[in-house]
């Protein structure tokens, strides 16, 4: 017997209800409670920071979005708590699969043979709510929650989580911890290794609505993994998401996290990724924006081992009157680290994007081996790109540096392919489509299709009022 309690909440004023609301062990409500006294204390970021200098948010009323809270109940809960298998669910070319709708987990699927190797792949909602009702001993019979209870999975949650919070630096992203709505964990045990990636979609509808989903990820010793996240919504209709990822490598292992934002045009997307790397791990982290009005996505990783190996990838494209503002931090904590960031991004028609890059090495952090690249593609007059890289060294005995370039489209390579008998148009589009192809072509293979799809899709797009003209 099952039963889903749904219950609506509307903008900031209604968060201590929504906390009040949640059945979770006594560690997540804590969590979220030191998230609830930091976004009281905070103000909301302003042009005066100057993270958020060119971002000016002021006009946003936080408090019209509304969100929903969908817990199932019961047998239910457990149910849809950990995938068991469900094979015929998983997409082509992936290991695993996890799909939420409007915060609702609505699919959830690993492969039997990762099941059985201690992979564990859970709707985020659903384990808290187990756990705590494995706490106060109200656990329904035969709970798959004993998988996890008292288990290292939870205490590396548990860690991540407070980790994340503890980096925690402006309103939005205390916000996203103190009513964080949905989200799954993904735990990799020792040495196992995933070939194929696990796929995890959020998708959105309504007008007006929040969405805050949180993905955790823990690799321990020697794992590996790949990771693929999408997040869009409806072609109608207003959103804010309000996301997180967050990760943890344990020594030696390795992730692939691919992360693909396309809301439609009249929503909004704010997204803080935070990453620790042990000793000998390795991370690419690739970040693909299109979507939004406004878009601010920033992402974090600290080098916390000597051997750590860190690749910050990126793409974005934006059109008719986006903003998007991205920014990567390189935090090298131990020494003999390496870092890599290389974003690219086109902006057409009004489109603005900022790019914000910085090395950050500590005292400690000597033989530190990092650099950070940003390239733009301005493809007509009104559209406009900034790139600022910077560097922070508190040592010596290190190999850091940065570039940048901003500019138009090669006529002279417009030109020799016109003179093979392509059109103008054509021969820009290929032009846009290779530019960004050393980057596409890194990633996992059932993505590289969709993430070419999606930069055609942008270069022949035109703005609504031509639309409306036609």
């Amino acid at each position: 017997m099952s039963t889903t309690e749904t219950r609506s909440f509307r903008g900031t004023g209604e968060i201590s209800a929504f906390l009040d609301s949640r059945q979770e062990p006594k560690w997540m409500r804590a969590i979220r409670s030191e998230a609830f006294k930091r976004f009281s204390a905070l103000e909301w970021p302003s042009t005066r920071d100057e993270e958020w200098r060119r971002s000016d948010i002021s006009n946003y009323d936080f408090d019209s979005y509304s969100f929903s809270d969908a817990v199932v109940r019961g047998e239910g809960a457990v149910a849809g708590l950990v995938s068991t298998g469900g094979e015929s669910e998983i997409p082509a070319g992936y290991a695993g699969y996890a799909r939420f709708e409007n915060g609702k987990c609505t699919a959830l699927a690993l492969r039997k043979e990762l099941v059985d190797r201690g992979v564990k792949l859970a709707s985020l909602t659903d384990l808290l709510t187990a756990l705590a009702q494995e706490e106060e001993g109200t656990k329904p019979v035969a709970s798959s929650a004993a998988v996890f209870a008292g288990s290292p999975e939870v205490r590396a949650l548990e860690h991540l989580l407070a980790r994340s919070l503890a980096a925690v630096d402006n309103r939005v992203q205390a916000w996203h911890y103190c009513a964080l709505t949905h989200g799954v964990y993904f735990y990799v045990p020792s040495f196992v290794e995933i070939e194929e990636p696990v796929l995890v979609e959020y998708h959105g509808t309504g007008d007006s609505v929040l969405s805050q989903p949180e993905t955790a990820v823990v690799l321990e010793k020697g794992a590996r993994a790949q990771l693929v996240q999408r997040v869009d919504n409806e072609e109608d209709g207003e959103l804010l998401v309000n996301e997180a990822s967050d990760v943890l490598l344990k020594d030696a292992a390795h992730l692939y996290l691919l992360s693909v934002e396309n809301l439609n045009i009249d929503s909004s997307w704010f997204s803080n990724g935070s990453s620790w790397v042990s000793r000998d791990g390795s991370l690419v982290h690739f970040a693909a924006l299109f979507g939004g009005m406004f878009a601010k996505n920033r992402f974090d990783c600290v080098l916390d081992g000597p051997g750590a190996d860190v690749r910050l990838n990126g793409i974005y494209f934006g059109h008719e009157d986006q903003h998007f503002d991205v920014r990567t931090v390189q935090h090298h904590n131990a020494p003999h680290a390496t870092s890599r960031t290389y974003y690219k991004g086109a902006v057409k028609d009004e489109a603005h994007a900022i790019y914000q890059g910085l090395i950050q090495v500590s005292h400690d952090a000597t033989r530190t081996d990092a650099f950070l690249e940003d390239k733009n593609l301005i493809l007509n007059d009104g559209a406009r790109a900034d790139s600022i890289p910077s560097l922070q060294i508190n040592t010596d005995d290190v190999k850091c540096s940065h570039g940048s370039t901003t500019g138009r489209i090669d006529e002279n390579q417009v030109f020799y392919l016109m003179a093979r008998g392509y059109d103008r148009n054509e021969a820009e589009e290929m032009l846009v489509e290779g530019f960004f192809g050393d980057l596409i072509d890194h990633a996992p293979e059932p993505s590289r299709d969709r993430l070419r799809l999606l930069i055609s899709d942008r270069l022949l797009s035109v703005p609504d009022d031509e639309d409306d003209d036609e």
